[in-house]
């Protein structure tokens, strides 16, 4: 149960950020560079983006809540080094992405929405492997 909250409070944060950005980007078309993620982000469609990532949560906490099972000890220990992976991985991902930002301030916006979208890539990714190679009705 706590991996369904987890993976819930994660997707509704992020998919918020990004739905209610989209509407608001234009504001910063000026910080955008010229490739083909920033012509993505200045159409709005980062919105679609948000709505993808909580059908994938719905996806994975459906099957995180049929699966009526108790973990045993081995089954924890996996969880824990998924939750572990995850936290270590976001610890390095910020302050990489500060350095980023530091380093070339005028790609922000762009630069933001992808690291966000990595971050939760990776965890959701992570939690559907743990998920699949546990997976017991």
């Amino acid at each position: 149960m706590a991996n369904a909250v987890y993976v819930a409070l994660i997707t509704a944060i992020y998919a918020a950020i990004f739905i209610v950005s989209s509407e608001f980007v234009m504001s910063y078309e000026n910080l955008l560079s010229d490739s083909g993620w920033a012509s993505f982000i200045i159409s709005q469609n980062m919105k679609f983006v948000g709505i993808g990532m909580i059908g994938v949560a719905i996806i994975v906490d459906t099957l995180l809540a049929l699966r009526r099972k108790r973990y045993d000890e081995y089954q924890i220990v996996l969880l824990e080094k998924v939750f572990l992976f995850n936290g270590l991985f976001t610890a390095v991902l910020f302050p990489l992405s500060l350095v980023v930002l530091i380093l070339a301030p005028m790609y922000f916006v762009e630069t933001i929405f992808a690291l966000i979208l990595f971050q939760w890539g990776v965890m959701a990714i992570t939690e559907l492997l743990y998920l699949i190679t546990n997976y017991k009705v």
